[in-house]
């Protein structure tokens, strides 16, 4: 199946998810192989074109998916214990559909995914699009595992030295414009 072909599915099934056997082709599916270094992600590669291919067309319709995309990833990057430009570039997307229900899974794949990963991307997506509505429903829906309204609020600080919300979407975004073809799966 080719990209285009999987994109279409997820684009004809959205907001929900495409069938099991679109999903088959892009999550996390280990090679089975034991010796150093020969260990690998049979679906990083399709992974990679599909997230880049989306996120020239993605919209909040498309939330679902990358979530979906995003976790395969992640434990991708938490098994190999490193960090991509496509986990980088996932994040991104769903920061900028600005849920504040995913600063969560933005929490965990900056500090639960690895160590290149927890110093690589960047901490303005875990602050999100809307701070303060981050804040507030994380205040009202605290989580066991991560305390994110105290983090929000340690990033929300004037002196935090974070880009404001707009500047790091700019940033991003002439990032992302540049790349403009499907090789570089970063």
């Amino acid at each position: 199946m080719t990209i285009e072909e999987i994109l279409q599915a997820i684009s004809s099934a959205r907001p929900a998810l495409p069938e099991t056997g679109i999903l088959d082709l892009i999550v996390y599916k280990w090679n089975g192989a034991e010796d150093w270094g020969s260990g690998d992600d049979l679906n990083a590669d399709v992974r990679a074109a599909v997230s880049k291919a989306l996120y020239r067309i993605y919209d909040a319709g498309y939330r679902q998916i990358i979530r979906v995309l995003l976790r395969a990833e992640m434990d991708y990057c938490s098994e190999e214990t490193m960090m991509t430009g496509v986990l980088r570039r996932l994040c991104f997307m769903l920061y900028e559909i600005g849920e504040p229900e995913d600063l969560a899974l933005l929490h965990e794949a900056k500090f639960g995914t690895s160590f290149d990963a927890s110093c690589a991307l960047d901490p303005e997506l875990i602050r999100g699009r809307d701070p303060d509505r981050g804040l507030e429903y994380y205040k009202a829906n605290p989580l066991p595992e991560a305390d994110i309204a105290a983090d929000l609020e340690a990033y929300n600080k004037p002196d935090s030295g974070l880009l404001s919300p707009e500047d790091y979407s700019g940033l991003m975004r002439k990032r992302y414009a540049k790349e403009d073809d499907l090789t570089d799966p970063g």
